[in-house]
C-alpha cells in the first residue's frame, strides 16, 4: 500500500452536495418569489407612503390657498374702509372751507376793522373768483 493508500481509492460522491443542488435549484424560483415579493410589499408600502404624504401635500396647498383668500378678502375690506375714511374726511375738509368761505364773505368791510379790511377785501375777491370763473 503506498503511503497515502486511502487516496488510491476511487472518491466516494457525496450525495449531499448533489440534494444541496437539487434542493438549491428547487427552491430558487420559490426564493426568487419571496424576494420579489417582499420588494413588491416594500414598493406598495413606499407607494402607499407616496400617496398619502401627495394627499397631505395636497390638504396643506387648500388651506394655505383658503389662508390667502381670506386675508385677500380682510386686505380688500381693510383698502374699502380706508377709502371711506378718506372720502370723508376729505368731506369734512369741503365742508370746513365752504363755512370759512361763507364766513369771509359775509363780513362786511365797511364795518370791520380798518386793519383786516384789505385782508378780507382780498379774501372775499379770490373766493368770489374761484366762483365765478368758468368750469373747466
Amino acid at each position: 500500500m503506498s503511503p497515502s493508500g486511502w487516496r488510491s481509492q476511487p472518491a466516494i460522491q457525496r450525495p449531499f452536495k448533489s440534494k444541496m443542488t437539487a434542493t438549491v435549484q428547487r427552491l430558487a424560483p420559490t426564493i426568487l418569489n419571496l424576494t420579489v415579493l417582499k420588494h413588491i410589499d416594500r414598493f406598495s408600502f413606499m407607494k402607499e407612503n407616496q400617496i398619502e404624504k401627495n394627499t397631505r401635500l395636497a390638504e396643506l396647498a387648500q388651506l394655505e390657498k383658503e389662508k390667502i383668500d381670506r386675508h385677500m378678502d380682510l386686505e380688500e375690506r381693510r383698502l374699502a374702509l380706508e377709502d371711506r375714511r378718506l372720502a370723508k374726511e376729505e368731506k369734512v375738509e369741503e365742508s370746513k372751507m365752504l363755512a370759512d368761505e361763507e364766513r369771509i364773505l359775509s363780513i362786511d368791510l365797511d364795518t370791520c376793522k380798518p386793519s383786516l379790511r384789505l385782508f378780507y377785501k382780498v379774501q372775499q375777491d379770490r373766493i368770489m373768483a374761484k366762483y365765478s370763473a368758468p368750469p373747466s
